[in-house]
């Protein structure tokens, strides 16, 4: 069950690139104001559900360097591709505003999943 968490998680994690990578004229908004309050919902789900999925796969693990992984991956993960927003996507900017989002969901996905292992477990 945990090597379907191990796949999921990588998939996910190549969906994210795939999103990140998109050329800017492929990701158009009409109206500002909602742009800035999606976008950044977008950003907190996609690392939260990353944080679980990781959490979940490692979770039979101990709880050392590997639990936290399922936290601090995502985090930079989400850092890194923001830079290369800048730097190697097309038409792309950095917003470090969507990195801030990006580690609130990681956190928020990680306190899920330690949530969702205690009532599992129990």
């Amino acid at each position: 069950m945990r090597k379907r968490f191990g796949y999921a998680s990588a998939i996910w994690t190549l969906i994210i690139l795939i999103l990140y990578g998109l050329p800017g004229y492929a990701v158009r908004y009409n109206e500002p104001f909602d742009l800035i309050r999606l976008d950044k919902l977008v950003h907190f789900s996609i690392f939260a559900a990353q944080s679980v999925l990781f959490g979940l796969w490692l979770s039979d693990k101990p709880r050392s360097f590997w639990m936290y992984a399922a936290l601090v991956f995502p985090i930079i993960y989400g850092g890194v591709l923001e830079y290369f927003q800048s730097t190697w996507f097309i038409e792309r900017t950095t917003d470090w505003a969507d990195f801030v989002a990006n580690v609130c969901g990681a956190i928020a996905g990680f306190i899920s999943m330690l949530i969702i292992n205690r009532r599992v477990k129990t």
